[in-house]
């Protein structure tokens, strides 16, 4: 065999060779990518998520919150964050205290007595729902939403509502405090109740415009 068959054959190998080399280390780092992948969970769906991320987490609105599935997260800060909890108890509480009894120890009914007249008592106070229970994940967790803000504005709540809340959480109690509420079921309901008012109040609109002589105002 000549001199120039065996550089060839040698030339040939060291290609070979190295074409291997590279290929092992490329399914090396394809390997090593997808055990990372495992490690930071994308196989298990979690998300890990920095301290600062965490802290700076908002609501979604309400049509973007009706498609996403229940959330709950907790910040290293205490911040906490659930979307789509359901409302399973409420607790109410007197927005304003009672009237205090009469000073001369006697009973009082729905009016007071004098020698001339009869005078109604005044109504009893409205009545708010300042605390919540709600259920997350098989988690059942009580909500204060006494000084939240209600997205809708002035909206209520009902056993089964789900709700989106952001606050803080207590380290020993587990008690959240929120700081926003959005009721993301309850939302047709309130729409529904502000139409059936602006219903009546056009209805006495129409009333008094035809007393009047007015052509009646039409939606």
């Amino acid at each position: 065999m000549s001199v120039s068959l065996h550089r060839k054959l040698a030339i040939v190998v060291l290609i070979l060779a190295f074409a291997g080399v590279v290929a092992l280390e490329a399914f090396a780092r394809e390997d090593n990518g997808k055990g990372k992948g495992k490690e930071k969970g994308k196989g298990l769906g979690v998300v890990k998520i920095d301290e600062d991320d965490i802290e700076a987490l908002d609501l979604p609105s309400i049509e973007d919150a009706k498609d996403l599935p229940q959330m709950l997260v907790v910040g290293p800060k205490g911040k906490a964050k659930m979307i789509r909890a359901e409302v399973t108890a409420l607790a109410l509480a007197s927005s304003t205290p009672p009237p205090p009894p009469p000073a001369n120890g006697t009973s009082t009914d729905n009016s007071t007595s004098t020698a001339s007249s009869t005078m109604p008592l005044p109504p009893p106070p409205p009545v708010t729902i300042t605390l919540l229970t709600v259920k997350i994940w098989g988690i059942s967790l009580m909500v204060d939403i006494s000084s939240a803000r209600r997205v809708p504005e002035g909206v209520e709540f009902k056993v089964g509502d789900k709700v989106n809340v952001l606050g803080s959480i207590d380290a020993v109690t587990g008690k959240i405090t929120a700081k926003r509420i959005h009721n993301v079921t309850g939302r047709n309901r309130h729409n529904e109740d502000l139409l059936v008012k602006i219903r009546e109040l056009l209805k006495k609109l129409n009333e008094l415009q035809r007393k009047a002589g007015l052509p009646e105002t039409q939606i």
